[in-house]
Parts: structure tokens; C-alpha cells; sequence
């Protein structure tokens, strides 16, 4: 337990969610801000959320206020629904508000049916006018199948939820990445011979890709740029032969 209130916790990852937006300011999904290695960061959605949009803006929290810029693919997930993106350009040194830091990634305890958990995400587009203020939800952990890479969640997922971070409302660890939703169907009559067609719908459940999908993938990275370092320094190294 981590002693902390919801209202504490909420607070404390509140600004650690990103709007994710089209070329032309368009609200599309949410994401959120997490820590790669010491001193860099990047912003985790999921992959599904490129296919709407190339490129894509993201809106992030800075203490100093929000700002818009466009970004660019660092790494993904050979497998899972997970892509790691980050700022074109040099951002100016401000700090961020917040980054969910790495040791704040659940290792899987908390991931049990009834576990209560929140998330923050811009669901429908909005926040879209204020940048600063996300939507908060809460849910249940409805579904937990053993070697699965995902669970289910008990609360609505809506149109620009993927992308949400999902925590722990009893430890505040980071949980895992909203990625859809169940979908369920709805027969409805269209005229008065009662001929009925079926609807897609939202079935209340939604599809959560665990945090050690989304550190695997940023462990994946640190090592493949390491390696990139070491052999570049490799070869400044190489002593030049004289013939």
C-alpha cells in the first residue's frame, strides 16, 4: 500500500497523460509519458493509433504549461499493440510535469481480478480546448488468463481512450496501456416490419496490454542503442594503418 488517497494518486499521474492529435489538430488518442533510461523519455500509446494518422502531434505537459509538437517513431513492439514516439525537434529545457518513472511499472501482483484501478486518457476528444486536464476513469480488473499479455478491465475504453495509462488504486504502479475495447452487438429494428439489423457497440470491457509489454519494449530499445553507441565508438577508435 502506498498510504496515498486517490485523489493523491490521481494527482500524481495526471499530467503524465498526452494528447495525441492528427496533422491538422485532431484529437485521435491519449498516451503517456514514461521514462526510457536516466534523464530520457518518450511517450507510449499504441501502435493502431499511427494507422489513423501519420504524422501525428502530441500536446505534453511542461511545468510551465502545455505545448504542441510533432512527433516522430523512437520504437515499437515486434508483437504487441505498443509504440514509443517522441518529439521531431530539440524541445526547450523545461521540465516536464510529470514521467512515469520506470520503477513505478507494476512487475504483476497487482494484476488480479477485483483489483481496483483509474486511468487518465482524453476519451471522445476531450480536453481538446484545455490541454491540461484529461478525464479521469475508474475500473475493476475483470479478467486475468495466465501468459496472456493483456487483461480486461471492467470500465468503458471510448473512442481516444487507446493509449490510456491504467494504475493501481492501492499502489499507484503503472498497470499497463489501454488498447480497445470488447466489442459487443445490438440488434435494432429499422422499419415497421420489424426487419432488424446488428450494430457494433461497446460492451463496458476494456483491453489492457500489460506494463512488462510496454518495458520489454523500452528495455529492447536501450540495449539495441547501446550496442549502436558502443560500436560507433568502436570505430572513432580504429586506428588508422599507414601504408
Amino acid at each position: 500500500m502506498t498510504g496515498q488517497s486517490l485523489p493523491g494518486l490521481a494527482a500524481k499521474y495526471k499530467r503524465c497523460a498526452v494528447l495525441i492529435l492528427d496533422s491538422e489538430e485532431y484529437p485521435i488518442a491519449s498516451g503517456v509519458l514514461a521514462e526510457v533510461r536516466t534523464k530520457r523519455w518518450c511517450v507510449i500509446t499504441n501502435k493502431h493509433v499511427l494507422s489513423i494518422s501519420r504524422p501525428v502531434r502530441l500536446s505534453l505537459n511542461f511545468v510551465a504549461g502545455a505545448r504542441h509538437c510533432e512527433a516522430q517513431i523512437l520504437t515499437w513492439h515486434r508483437e504487441l499493440d505498443l509504440v514509443a514516439i517522441t518529439p521531431v525537434a530539440p524541445l526547450p529545457d523545461i521540465p516536464l510535469a510529470a514521467v512515469v518513472q520506470r520503477d513505478e511499472f507494476s512487475k504483476g501482483p497487482e494484476i488480479k481480478e477485483g483489483h481496483r484501478v483509474f486511468y487518465w486518457g482524453y476519451p471522445l476528444g476531450l480536453g481538446q480546448e484545455e490541454y491540461d486536464f484529461p478525464v479521469l476513469r475508474r475500473g475493476v480488473i475483470a479478467q486475468v488468463i495466465l501468459n496472456r499479455d493483456t487483461f480486461l478491465l471492467d470500465g468503458f475504453a471510448s473512442q481516444g481512450s487507446s493509449g490510456s495509462a491504467v494504475y493501481s488504486e492501492h499502489t499507484g504502479k503503472f498497470l499497463g496501456l489501454i488498447s480497445g475495447y470488447v466489442q459487443d452487438f445490438l440488434s435494432v429494428s429499422v422499419d415497421r416490419q420489424l426487419e432488424e439489423a446488428t450494430i457494433g457497440a461497446n460492451s463496458g470491457l476494456g483491453e489492457v496490454i500489460r506494463a512488462s509489454g510496454v518495458e520489454e519494449m523500452l528495455e529492447a530499445y536501450v540495449w539495441k542503442d547501446f550496442r549502436e553507441r558502443l560500436a560507433q565508438a568502436s570505430i572513432r577508435r580504429k586506428p588508422i594503418r599507414k601504408h
